[in-house]
């Protein structure tokens, strides 16, 4: 399963705890992953011997909110608008750590459960 998830385009590194079940995923600082991905690439990676499933997704990203149409949308810093995951958390001004579970849904992926820490630049109080 790890080396399914090392071909993922934009992945940098995967480590898997056994233990806990969990296997974390590092991006590449330059490049936009397809986090719809993931889960195809974890059931791809099962055999007959091993089924393999994503129960829970979660993610922790820096980025910004933005409302657009009454809909707000989390841009995760350094990827194209497009790539933008629905929002359900409150809003939110300025830059912010996030950390949420990723769900799918019908118009693609979003966060739920959202947590959120203002990111103050060295200019701000």
């Amino acid at each position: 399963m790890v080396n399914a998830l090392r071909r993922l385009e934009g992945v940098q590194d995967v480590a898997l705890d056994l233990e806990r079940t969990v296997a974390t995923i590092r991006p590449q600082a330059d490049r936009v992953m397809d986090l719809a991905l993931i889960p195809v690439a974890v059931r791809e990676a099962s055999d007959k011997a091993m089924r393999y499933e994503v129960d829970q997704m979660r993610i922790l990203a820096a980025g910004v909110v933005e409302e657009q149409g009454g809909a707000r949308r989390f841009l995760i810093d350094g990827w194209p608008r497009d790539s933008a995951l629905a929002w359900e958390g409150p809003p939110v001004e300025g830059r912010c750590r996030v950390e949420a579970e990723v769900e799918a849904h019908p118009g693609g992926l979003r966060l739920r459960r959202v947590r959120s820490l203002p990111l103050r630049t060295p200019m701000q109080p």
